[in-house]
């Protein structure tokens, strides 16, 4: 938490900056699509900690419309680019804010969507890492609120959860948008688990470095 409202307005424009500049700096290419996933979605997970759920999602889809923008070759769904990393800050801010059962709900939701396609009912096994996110909600719960203790394997079901959020969001546009064969999804099971696990360890590391420094500085609070 900020000691001052003038704080947290600073460090949403920090924050969205943040995120437009990101969409410069690639991550992973998406084959066959001429784009690329921008490291925006290893910071989205810091910006729902560090503003809550409903700032931090208006600073992350701010900053994902601008970097869209500047950097088009990011844009994986064109304009709706914005839209997982917007809801995927919400679901960082959810559950590191004392809303696990909105968190929860949001996630649940979304993977539902994704059972309700085509490709869902048939690829009942794709969404495997988040319906271990979900468990790890249901485990944890309003413990993610409290960073005093345990703080990197608090942050990383944080970002685990925020990522997949993003990635499953991803996943119903992109269906929407390009109609793919099933095959799109099954050739990379194996690659999406290696890459979301990956930059869930990735954001941890980012957001137990930045809260811990923003403590020192006397910026941010470690909530009990």
């Amino acid at each position: 938490m900020y000691k001052t409202t003038q704080q947290k307005i600073a460090m949403a424009g920090i924050m969205a900056a943040l995120m437009a500049i990101a969409g410069f700096f690639p991550a992973i290419p998406l084959l066959g699509l001429g784009k690329v996933i921008s490291v925006g979605v290893i910071i989205m997970p810091l910006i729902g900690i560090l503003l809550g759920p409903f700032v931090g999602g208006y600073a992350a889809l701010v900053g994902a419309l601008i970097g869209e923008t500047i950097a088009p070759y990011g844009a994986v769904f064109g304009f709706f680019t914005f839209i997982p990393p917007a809801l995927g800050a919400v679901n960082a801010g959810l559950l590191s804010h004392k809303k696990w059962k909105l968190s929860f709900l949001l996630l649940f939701s979304l993977t539902i969507l994704w059972y309700a396609t085509d490709i869902g009912s048939e690829l009942y096994y794709f969404p495997y890492l988040h319906l271990l996110a979900l468990l790890m909600i249901i485990v944890f719960r309003e413990r993610l609120s409290s960073l005093k203790e345990h703080l990197f394997l608090k942050t990383f079901v944080i970002s685990f959860v925020s990522i997949l959020t993003d990635h499953i969001a991803g996943n119903l546009i992109f269906i929407l948008l390009y109609s793919p064969a099933k095959a799109a999804f099954s050739a990379i099971l194996i690659q999406y688990s290696f890459e979301r696990i990956l930059m869930s360890l990735f954001s941890a590391i980012i957001v137990t470095g930045t809260l811990k420094t923003l403590k020192e500085v006397s910026i941010w609070r470690l909530k009990k």
